[in-house]
């Protein structure tokens, strides 16, 4: 069993799948296994991923939620990281992450954007009121597999499907009783580009899309 599942949903990006997997054969901490979910891509990135020592799946398209659920579902590991295929990690990521990994907490460190933009991104330390607020938590964070299953895992509606499916899981989170941590390492480039699922998607219908996040979690619980 490793001590990290690397979770990593791909659609359309065979482009950026042998530089994202790279990025985690390449880390200082070895201690891990890497699952990547084809949510029924059209191009073929599973001929680039059989070159890794990788576990691949494909699946029938049913959003980023449902690959990311799916690949949790295989999951081997008492935490899970959450690692997007058009992203790249820095060197000593994975061993900065595990450092700060504890029961019913979710660890997210700054990253770097690159292309279509530049800056450098410094989380903050979310809470439940916060997060009902602004998304300060970052898609790419590592969480335990148990928190996951306390709270039925990302939300796989219609209207999550078109984007936002972390903030709303980190919102759950928060709700369930879940603590947030930060640190210092520049963990991740974050790629950039106007074909990414918060431009296509999010940020057109993020008014349906938050209006639904914030009357799921202020319904009262049972």
């Amino acid at each position: 069993m490793a001590k990290v599942s690397i979770i990593t949903p791909t659609y359309n990006h065979e482009k950026y799948i042998a530089e994202c997997i790279g990025s985690v054969t390449d880390q200082t901490f070895t201690d891990w296994e890497m699952i990547i979910v084809d949510d029924g891509s059209t191009d073929n990135p599973k001929p680039i991923c059989n070159k890794y020592p990788v576990k691949y799946i494909y699946k029938e398209n049913g959003g980023l939620a449902s690959a990311r659920n799916r690949g949790i579902q295989e999951a081997t590991s008492e935490y899970v990281f959450s690692f997007d295929a058009d992203d790249i990690l820095r060197p000593d990521t994975i061993k900065e992450y595990k450092a700060l990994a504890e029961p019913n907490t979710i660890v997210t460190l700054p990253l770097m954007a690159f292309g279509s933009e530049s800056y450098t991104a410094r989380p903050e330390i979310a809470s439940f009121e916060l997060l009902k607020k602004r998304n300060c938590i970052y898609s790419n964070s590592l969480f335990p597999k148990e928190l996951w299953k306390r709270v039925g895992g990302f939300d796989e509606s219609d209207t999550m499907r078109l984007g936002l499916e972390d903030w709303l899981f980190w919102m759950e989170c928060a709700k369930a009783g879940a603590k947030f941590k930060t640190g210092n390492y520049l963990s991740l480039l974050w790629r950039r580009h106007p074909k990414s699922m918060s431009e296509s998607s999010a940020n057109p219908n993020w008014d349906k899309i938050t209006k639904y996040m914030l009357e799921k979690i202020n319904r009262p619980q049972l």
